[in-house]
């Protein structure tokens, strides 16, 4: 895609270069109507919202009745999406204690609100009728990049058990565990898109305002042509269990759980044009310069006088340094948070779930609010393999894990790295349930 475009950049500003024309039109454009992502979602719908575009563009006229268009736009993108109540979403979590169980989440009245700008650059061929009034008709393509990508989440009710199969136990109100009913839920996150190109056409009637400026006035429409999001992940809970209470869940959201989630904007366009016509350069006469006599006087000599010797300087005064803060002691709550496991589920994976990043972004937080702690990572394989796959597959879930909180700015000397292969399973390996559990990577405090 990046290299078809490529081309296409290259060849239209060839054309441009080449064209020798009487006139150039610079134009302000904008557009309104409904943009955003439009996907599908099992048991919801989502909904393109108002949105709107400014753009500043050049029209280089390739003949009489044709033109190439291109320049810079600005857009914003707003997507509702709700869900259908009874809806239920379902994931395997670990609690405190480290005993595996069914996380089960039905939500009430839940919507999320997705919106996000973009910055972009169109490449139009516009095609035009003359006379004062004309019609035009543009068709191209434009190439956005997004920014300032923000989703937020509510629900009148969001419903949180927990199953564990080997009881056969459903727990729904031990809240200061993570299971119970939250009402009036609100939370924000900020997903991952990726840019995308567009199919994009416009139509409609343009009128003179004068010798050198026209209103344009029509329709447009743009369709994204790739998934936009950066991230896809279908078996992703819709919030993630949270061991220290109901209170501190967070939301991953419905955007990695739906199909492609293409752009689509259409609606209404208005363009004012500013026509800069070429002028014949006309010659202007060289003025003479006539050098006039110069009267050379001779200046006295000044006397120099002796500079005095500089001052001595004052002795320097030592400031006293204020004494050093306490360091900040971790509480129990953030070292359980710190210390829930990271379940890899798959067998041989070593990349982080996308469904456990945000607990490892609050790990992050948690490792940057003090500094001195020392954490030390381990790396848990099930029982299939040799001995020595294991061993490697161990110590790359926990290298995965630990690249991901560098990139979150904790330091390389903070963490210790070990393989503890299938020698420390958390359940027994008797069922590929619980494999998937032992597939693991642990976090210690040390």
């Amino acid at each position: 895609m990046k290299k078809t475009l490529f081309r296409i950049l290259t060849t239209g500003s060839i054309m441009v270069i080449a064209v020798h024309a009487n006139a150039q039109e610079f134009g302000v454009e904008l557009n309104g109507g409904l943009q955003g992502l439009q996907y599908d979602i099992t048991g919801g719908k989502a909904k393109i919202q108002p949105g709107g575009a400014l753009g500043f563009n050049y029209t280089f006229p390739l003949g009489k009745r044709w033109g190439l268009i291109t320049g810079l736009a600005g857009g914003y993108y707003n997507t509702k999406t709700t869900l259908d109540n009874g809806s239920l979403f379902s994931s395997y979590a670990i609690d405190e204690e480290e005993s595996a169980f069914e996380f089960r989440v039905k939500p009430e009245g839940y919507e999320e609100k997705l919106s996000f700008f973009t910055a972009g650059i169109p490449l139009m061929l516009q095609y035009h009728t003359t006379g004062k009034t004309q019609w035009y008709l543009n068709g191209g393509g434009k190439f956005l990049f997004p920014f300032n990508v923000k989703s937020k989440a509510s629900a009148s009710q969001l419903a949180m058990s927990g199953y564990y199969p080997d009881f056969n136990v459903e727990l729904d109100n031990v809240p200061q565990h993570g299971f119970g009913v939250v009402n009036n839920l609100e939370k924000e996150y900020e997903p991952e898109l990726k840019p995308t190109a567009t199919l994009s056409a416009a139509t409609g009637l343009s009128f003179p305002l004068g010798s050198s400026m026209r209103l344009y006035t029509g329709v447009y429409i743009d369709y994204g042509l790739t998934d936009m999001r950066k991230n896809r992940d279908e078996s992703a809970a819709l919030v993630n269990y949270s061991p220290t209470g109901i209170n501190n869940v967070q939301v991953t959201g419905l955007l990695l759980k739906g199909g492609d989630a293409k752009l689509l904007a259409y609606g209404l366009q208005v363009k004012l044009g500013f026509v800069k016509k070429k002028k014949d350069a006309k010659p202007v006469a060289e003025p003479v310069v006539v050098a006039a006599p110069v009267e050379v006087k001779e200046e006295p000599k000044s006397v120099q006088e002796p500079t005095p010797a500089p001052a001595p300087a004052p002795a320097p005064v030592e400031e006293k340094k204020p004494e050093p803060a306490p360091a900040p002691v971790i509480t129990k709550a953030e070292t359980e948070q710190v210390q829930a496991p990271v379940v890899f589920s798959e067998l041989n994976s070593t990349a982080v779930p996308e469904a456990l990043k945000p607990h490892l972004d609050s790990v992050a937080n948690i490792l940057n609010k003090y500094p001195d702690l020392q954490v030390a990572l381990v790396g848990h394989t099930c029982d299939i393999g040799t001995e020595k796959e294991n061993e490697t597959v161990g110590i790359n879930r926990a290298k995965a894990v630990a690249a991901y909180l560098r990139d979150k700015g904790i330091a390389e000397s903070r963490m210790e790295l070990s393989s503890a292969r299938s020698t420390q399973p958390l359940v027994p390996n008797t069922s590929e349930h619980n494999r998937r559990l032992n597939r693991r990577v642990t976090v210690t405090v040390k």
